[in-house]
């Protein structure tokens, strides 16, 4: 049987933020995770929590799936501006890895040396998004 424990530690803290479960743990709150574990990585309720969603959206989600939320934003900062280019709209300029850099550390306090590290992959994973969304194919990550 899967436990609780099974679950991300995100998820248990979110649950408690949403008022669905009371930290420290009672044992009504840690049966409810019980069940909760029992199908949380279940590929047939992923399904359908992402059948109302569009095509473009499920692929989105996809891509972004293991990014921690300053990831996030830089992915979607350049497929932001890739889509302003294609549509003809004029960016208003080139996105430098330095600026996008120091954006992420003044708005997420991340330090500048791990952003500069890891957007060179972020970007090469939104180029590679871009191009599979283009071809109307699946998403490849990383």
């Amino acid at each position: 049987m899967t436990t609780a424990g099974s679950l991300p530690r995100k998820l248990t803290r979110r649950l408690a933020e949403l008022s669905h479960i009371a930290l420290p743990l009672s044992p009504a709150c840690q049966s409810k995770l019980e069940w909760l574990a029992g199908f949380w990585r279940d590929e047939w309720f992923i399904r359908m929590a992402m059948t109302g969603r569009s095509l473009r959206r499920r692929r989105q989600i996809a891509a972004k799936a293991d990014l921690a939320k300053w990831e996030r934003y830089v992915f979607q900062r350049y497929v932001n501006a890739a889509q302003r280019r294609k549509r003809g709209e004029k960016a208003p300029r080139k996105l430098y890895l330095r600026d996008v850099a120091e954006e992420v550390n003044y708005n997420y306090g991340v330090p500048l040396p791990v952003v500069i590290s890891r957007i060179p992959a972020i970007r090469k994973k939104a180029q590679m998004y871009l191009r599979s969304a283009a071809k109307g194919g699946k998403v490849v990550s990383k």
